[in-house]
């Protein structure tokens, strides 16, 4: 795999030889970004600053808070390095890292993360009373002819998304507010074939955009797409509208472990949604490798943005508190990209909350810019080796 790089400003974007480049921030952006970097520093995320600058020192001094009880997602994304003490120990016939499912990692963050932002989740809806997202969690809207309702989780997905955009314990921006657009009901948790799960997620797609228009005072929307998108008329209309009415669209790259560019698992022509400003989420495992099972693993190729940890995740259950743990089910339990997105998401919303609102190319081209470049994440085949970061690092993510 093979890179070329661009300066833009003082930020360094990565350009995969032989794809299209990604779209850089304007000079305008560029300038407002420093303009604003200046005034509040967010971690590591602001290009041009350096970490000795008192005045940067003491806003994070003021801004910083460290939780001691992360699960190791958060933990991998505010370092640079690979997690050295996660560990080979393994947890039974599972065959999951022990060290990867406990609860004693370090995460640095800021309190405001994800004020005043909208991050809608179009899923199998989210059970507002988890005590991850008391009153965090709005009424939200229901595919017409499912019933029920939109805090509701029918199958115990969208609620563990959720909590990993804003979780209290579990999430990146943690104030951030999540209006559920739950697009199924329990007979359609595992859509078969896949062009039903394309269908359900148009109308919730279109849905999110009527609605952030109407929200005036919203500092920025970002739509969490954790469920299979396909090439059609209808998704690609509905994603290009999403973008062009300035939300931040995020959709997981899928667990048919193929090339994301082709789509499947049947039929063969079966397409993914081509780039139209999306960002498309692969997963990694704990050692920073792809996530590959065999039949289960996180889709590949150059249509991937970039890889997000996936597996093993603790996450919220979705009708009882409380979380579902890895440890003691199956390897593939909490696992995959739609574990993987939501990270992504819950960063856009950090930075909006920080730092202000820019256009999706703009930001899709940044947090491509702020993640690790040439990551060393194992089995790319033609994928970017590019890994998440947190809008803030710390000095040390991991528990020695």
């Amino acid at each position: 795999m093979h890179f070329r790089h661009v300066v833009f400003g003082s930020v360094l974007f990565p350009i995969l030889a032989g794809a299209a480049p990604i779209q850089a921030p304007s000079a305008a952006v560029l300038q407002n970004l420093a303009t604003q970097c200046a005034a509040h520093p967010v971690g590591d995320f602001c290009p041009g600053l350096s970490s000795t600058n008192p005045s940067r020192r003491s806003h994070e001094k003021r801004a910083q808070e460290l939780q001691s009880d992360a699960a190791w997602g958060l933990a991998r994304i505010s370092q640079r390095n690979k997690l050295s003490t996660m560990g080979t120990d393994k947890a039974g016939p599972d065959q999951l890292p022990r060290r990867g499912a406990s609860q004693d990692w370090s995460f640095t963050f800021d309190d405001t993360w994800g004020t005043g932002v909208l991050v809608y989740v179009v899923d199998s809806g989210v059970w507002s009373g988890h005590s991850e997202l008391t009153g965090r969690v709005e009424n939200g809207w229901v595919a017409p002819g499912l019933g029920g309702t939109a805090t509701q989780d029918v199958c115990d997905h969208g609620t563990a998304v959720a909590s990993l955009i804003a979780g209290t314990t579990l999430g990146v921006a943690k104030k951030a507010t999540i209006v559920p657009v739950r697009i199924v009901d329990s007979s359609r948790c595992a859509p078969n074939p896949p062009e039903s799960s394309t269908q359900d997620a148009v109308p919730g797609i279109n849905w999110a955009v009527s609605d952030f228009k109407g929200r005036t005072n919203a500092k920025g929307g970002v739509i969490n797409v954790s469920w299979q998108v396909y090439q059609t008329a209808a998704s690609e209309q509905a994603l290009t509208a999403a973008i062009a009415a300035g939300m931040h669209v995020l959709v997981s790259a899928g667990n048919n472990n193929k090339n994301q560019c082709l789509g499947g698992p049947s039929p063969a022509a079966l397409q993914r949604v081509k780039d139209v400003g999306q960002i498309v989420v692969g997963g990694t495992d704990w050692d920073d490798a792809r996530m590959d099972f065999g039949s289960f693993g996180s889709n590949f190729g150059p249509c991937v943005t970039l890889f997000a940890p996936g597996m093993s995740m603790v996450v919220a259950k979705g009708e009882t508190d409380g979380t579902n743990h890895p440890l003691g089910f199956g390897g593939f339990y909490n696992s995959g990209t739609s574990f993987a997105t939501p990270l992504v998401s819950g960063v856009i919303a950090a930075l909006i909350s920080s730092g202000g609102n820019m256009s999706p190319a703009d930001m899709r081209a940044a947090v491509v810019s702020k993640a690790v470049q040439n990551a060393g994440i194992g089995k790319l085949q033609g994928s970017p080796d590019v890994l998440l970061q947190s809008a803030m690092l710390g000095t040390t993510a991991q528990r020695r």
